[in-house]
């Protein structure tokens, strides 16, 4: 601090002692702040760190352990992950990080892009820990001639740190290659074993949608036709194949419009897999309104294998779902992320095998992880290590609101958060054409009295007119305009 206040020039210094002085910066220097960022990383695979790597170990073993951190390490860093000897850290960021000026440590250059045939050196694939071990021996000074693997669809989410690799690689005289890799899809399609559990619970004429998504959306705009049914047999498949013990499956990571119908295409695999093999499907919901409609609409059509558990249950309860989970009874759960890390997966499955892992709304993990609901940001090294200790099963993300390439890559992002690897991708236009804006100005000068008792008259009516007209409606108010509102009818309101 006291460096700070008399220097006449630049000051150096890391950013763990820039975050001790968070929330002070302002008043003890009227100057730029600027932060040099190690671009060699993305920003969800952390940094390296200058800590000891002990303390660190210690760190992780806490977040691992789920006991309170005792090296201090939890005022700087978020996480931590071990690779190989070293750690990457992802640092805590100030409210004061939008003002700082962000500039890139290694300068970018551009790559070209060969086939298999340009291979010459070790193959590094961009979605393996190797990647990350390469680039930290570029830091260090051990990195070798390699073979950089990418994935077309990996290719812009890992772009900038691919710049700065072939940056550094040629200030190092280093013999660096890029190869693209194309994937080599397997169909989806359906095979008919799942409309009997469809037609069961959603009526004997009942019959899967047909959704569109994108055919190569690193290329072009093409769309392509592909039913909920054939994406519900993909995810059953991935599920039957961890079941058998094989390694060889995939996550499966959807995109499409609200009221595409995204619910169906985990609720079907969830109850197959229930009734063929006694699986269990935890499904992580972020709003617990949403959880509460969810299984209450499944228990309306008969699903009696469905449980919901959140803090606003009541403990007995809660209990009780997990008895009925013990026993078989139930198969389906439906809980918060913050719960699922309080608790013991263990304590829950009571034994049962898990099967599959569904995460809706998925785009609030990257959304919401760091800041809002930081539960969800530790969601993806929780999920990998249920795996590493031995768990098998397919992970199946769903949203209507990520978008995928350039500057905001939702989809990249989350994916690279929950460490999912090479995913299975159907992504859709989440626009909706069947949805239109009816904006109605009023003028005070029409509406007498004070402006709060008009804007609440006017919520009731509309809102009660939505009830009578069996239509649903969300309104948007203040705390204390929503809780004068009066309706003059009953029907379904939650507030």
């Amino acid at each position: 601090m006291a460096q700070i206040l008399s220097a006449d020039g630049p000051v150096l210094m890391l950013f763990e002692q820039l975050l001790e002085l968070r929330g002070t910066i302002d008043e003890l220097f009227d100057g730029k702040v600027v932060v040099v960022r190690n671009n060699l990383f993305l920003d969800s695979e952390g940094v390296p760190s200058p800590v000891d790597p002990e303390l660190l170990n210690d760190f992780e073993s806490s977040f691992d352990d789920m006991t309170p951190d005792t090296t201090g390490l939890s005022k700087y860093y978020a996480k931590s992950v071990k690779v190989g000897s070293a750690h990457l850290v992802t640092p805590i960021i100030p409210d004061e990080f939008s003002e700082w000026e962000v500039v890139d440590l290694f300068d970018r250059a551009s790559f070209a892009l060969g086939d298999a045939s340009a291979i010459s050196e070790g193959v590094v694939p961009v979605s393996s820990t190797a990647f990350l071990e390469y680039r930290l021996g570029l830091l260090n000074g051990t990195a070798g001639p390699a073979s950089v693997l990418v994935n077309a669809r990996e290719l812009e989410g890992y772009r900038s740190a691919l710049e700065a690799v072939a940056s550094v690689a040629h200030a190092l005289g280093l013999s660096v290659s890029f190869v693209v890799q194309q994937d080599q899809e397997e169909k989806v399609e359906e095979s008919g074993r799942l409309l009997p559990v469809l037609q069961h619970y959603w009526g004997k004429e009942a019959s899967f949608r047909k959704l569109r998504f994108y055919k190569n959306p690193d290329f072009d705009n093409e769309m392509e036709t592909v039913s909920q049914g054939a994406i519900s047999e993909f995810v059953v498949k991935q599920a039957e194949a961890a079941h058998a013990g094989s390694v060889d499956y995939r996550n499966v990571f959807v995109t499409a419009p609200t009221g595409a119908g995204k619910s169906i295409l985990f609720q079907i695999p969830a109850l197959y897999l229930a009734r063929k093999y006694q699986l269990v499907t935890l499904v992580i919901e972020p709003l617990k309104a949403l959880m509460i409609d969810q299984v209450a609409n499944l228990r309306k059509r008969g699903v009696k294998n469905v449980v919901a558990i959140n803090s606003d249950i009541p403990y007995g309860e809660r209990l009780e779902s997990l008895d009925r989970v013990k026993s078989g009874e139930a198969s389906i759960i439906y809980l918060s992320p913050e719960l699922l890390l309080e608790s013991s997966v263990q304590a829950i499955l009571n034994g049962r095998e898990l099967g599959l892992v569904v995460i809706d709304e998925v785009h609030t993990v990257t959304s919401w992880g760091k800041d809002f609901r930081p539960d969800y940001w530790y969601l993806g090294p929780y999920l990998s290590k249920l795996r590493k200790n031995g768990m098998s099963f397919p992970i199946f993300c769903l949203t209507a609101t990520a978008v995928y390439g350039g500057r905001d890559d939702v989809v990249s992002h989350t994916i690279a958060d929950l460490e999912l690897g090479n995913c299975k991708t159907f992504l859709g236009n989440p626009r909706r054409n069947d949805i239109s804006f009816d904006i109605v100005w009023r003028s005070k000068s029409e509406l007498p009295g004070p402006i709060e008792e008009v804007k609440t008259d006017l919520a009731e009516q509309w809102i009660d007119k939505a009830v009578r007209d069996n239509r649903h409606a969300i309104v948007y108010g203040t705390v204390k305009i929503l809780s004068q509102i009066d309706l003059a009818v009953s029907g379904p309101v939650l507030f």
